[in-house]
């Protein structure tokens, strides 16, 4: 499964803090809460002891204003998120390198939004290839090495990860086959494209690439040699 998002919340209203933690619950589930403060020194004494990935912040607060954070940590390690109920901000929040900029009181899909940004920025900063998945309305971002193979069903194409998950999406397999990273997706035929980095075994007799969770694809003459090459060069 992909890597936990770290993240802390700072805002000086609890309740503001609850309605975040709560939506980052269910619409960001590669997201983990830290912690939350009510006021900036607080948070910037966490942050300079313990690691974390995403700051979403409050503006107008208490004893410090949010944007602040930006003098006490000129080259942070994390990103930060604005969400303020004012947009007044936005241009300074800009100017001081903020990931993004969400305005209070939250709007689902603007919020959905930032969290497919940050999923991807992550990703792409780990130097992984990844692919877009669209669940229940919802889209998410997967590493392309996760994938075991993909099956066209009809109009639709069904991928199988490495996790045991699997996903219908409503593209066909030629939509995939020119996303994917052609130097280890191998379309075996018509029906499938396997990941051979998953590759274990070429069954010849029986005209099957078997796959490291055991499953068998079938595969046409023309692609045998394309397989057993993969294997020579890469199962030494």
């Amino acid at each position: 499964m992909p890597n936990k998002r770290r993240y802390i919340i700072v805002d000086d209203e609890s309740s503001n803090q609850k309605l975040l933690k709560n939506l980052l619950e269910k619409y960001g589930k590669n997201f983990e809460h830290q912690s939350s403060f009510d006021n900036l020194p607080e948070a910037e004494v966490y942050l300079k002891n313990y690691p974390t990935d995403i700051v979403f912040l409050d503006i107008e607060m208490p004893e410090k204003n949010g944007l602040e954070l930006f003098t006490t940590f000129k080259d942070p390690e994390f990103i930060t998120v604005v969400v303020s109920a004012y947009d007044k901000y936005a241009l300074p929040a800009i100017k001081e390198g903020v990931f993004d900029y969400l305005l209070k009181p939250l709007v689902i899909a603007e919020m959905l939004k930032t969290l497919h940004k940050i999923e991807h920025y992550f990703m792409e900063k780990q130097g992984e290839r990844v692919i877009k998945i669209t669940e229940n309305g919802q889209l998410w971002f997967r590493k392309e090495n996760e994938i075991l193979y993909l099956a066209a069903n009809g109009a639709y194409t069904e991928i199988f990860f490495s996790d045991g998950q699997k996903s219908l999406q409503s593209k066909n397999l030629n939509h995939f086959q020119q996303l994917l990273d052609e130097t280890f997706f191998i379309r075996l035929h018509n029906s499938y494209i396997i990941n051979a980095k998953h590759l274990d075994f070429v069954n010849t007799a029986a005209k099957v690439a078997i796959l490291s969770n055991g499953v068998k694809v079938p595969y046409s003459h023309r692609k045998k040699k394309d397989l057993v090459q993969f294997l020579n060069k890469n199962k030494n």
